[in-house]
């Protein structure tokens, strides 16, 4: 009951143990591979709550599966894309390293050694279970397989045969940076699955201590306005506060905003 909840000022010790606990019961049943990857995004249980607090906001109260059948669903995205990935870095070499040994290729700008050094950089990706995005030097690698540096490392006197420049595989090979910028991020999927779990963690938490938070202020008066009687409360907030003074609007998170502009329709009186 609202009457019977106690306003507390200083819930973060209870929001740490909903994390913590999040960590014990979802990320340390994963696979090493799975539990590598979210350790490189999410470092500690306690270094996630900044990032966590930001995405409270857009979570909601919907019942989630575990964290490992998220991963596994996001993962099976770029598992699909990578499918192909190992039979088409095998035509690239042997198309590229036939045209190397006829000396067509400019050696310092492509040899059998770098040829093969870039299209590792392919190959590691396509067999990674949990690899995503390529990093810098993974980029720089791809790029130096694509038709326009081959163009530019071309130095036979005819002009690059069609057998090169229509082949398939590297005309794939320009779509993969758009293909990898696009796809969902499977980190991203695990950040939204714990910003879920542990709101839900915390909520239960000040439920069964009978707590109330000042975040619960401010999501108790956002559903509110939301709800059927939404318009006769927006009606009786701005009679007793006609204007609104916003201290250091750059810090004004989502969930605030939404409530200024439910009020007062700030894009009507910018």
């Amino acid at each position: 009951s609202l009457f019977t909840e106690v306003l507390e000022p200083d819930l973060s010790a209870l929001l740490t143990e909903a994390v913590r606990d999040y960590w014990r019961a979802e990320a340390y049943p994963l696979a090493q591979d799975a539990l590598a990857l979210i350790e490189s995004a999410w470092q500690s249980p306690d270094a996630m709550l900044p990032t966590l607090r930001q995405l409270f906001a857009s979570s909601d109260d919907v019942p989630i599966g575990s964290l490992q059948d998220t991963l596994k669903q996001a993962l099976a995205q770029w598992q699909a894309l990578k499918a192909p990935w190992l039979a088409r870095a095998d035509r690239i070499e042997a198309i590229l390293s036939a045209a190397i040994d006829a000396g067509q290729f400019n050696g310092t700008k492509l040899n059998l050694p770098k040829l093969l050094s870039r299209l590792k950089t392919l190959r590691d990706w396509a067999t990674s279970a949990t690899a995503t995005i390529f990093d810098k030097d993974g980029k720089e690698n791809l790029r130096k397989l694509s038709l326009p540096y081959l163009h530019e490392a071309w130095k036979a006197k005819i002009p690059m045969p069609d057998s090169l420049t229509q082949d398939e595989n590297l005309l794939a090979l320009a779509d993969l940076f758009k293909q990898v910028a696009t796809l969902p991020k499977p980190v991203d999927a695990a950040w939204h699955h714990a910003a879920q779990s542990v709101s839900q963690r915390f909520t239960a938490a000040k439920q069964a201590r009978v707590l109330l938070g000042f975040d619960d202020l401010l999501t108790r008066l956002d559903a509110a306005l939301q709800g059927e009687r939404g318009d006769t409360l927006r009606a009786l907030i701005r009679q007793q506060f006609p204007v609104a003074l916003i201290d250091e609007f750059q810090d004004t998170d989502p969930l605030q905003y939404r409530l200024f502009d439910a009020l007062y329709a700030l894009a009507a009186n910018h």
